[in-house]
């Protein structure tokens, strides 16, 4: 289940990065999307990756400890 979730966790997170880090360049011009917002959302989008992964495999680990 984790394995077959993963991929649709890293497009869907990469998604709102891509998104995002346009929406940036569009307001505020192309500075905006390069250096550290670049960097910063690049850690954002594993965290949130992350955090969708323990999400996800939650239920089955309580499910294996039974």
């Amino acid at each position: 289940m984790i394995a077959l979730s993963s991929v649709p966790v890293a497009i869907v997170t990469n998604g709102f990065r891509v998104a995002g880090t346009g929406i940036a360049a569009h307001q505020f011009g192309p500075a905006a999307a390069e250096g550290f917002f670049h960097e910063f959302s690049g850690w954002m989008v594993f965290v949130a990756a992350f955090v969708l992964m323990l999400a996800v495999s939650a239920p089955s680990s309580d499910w294996l400890l039974r």
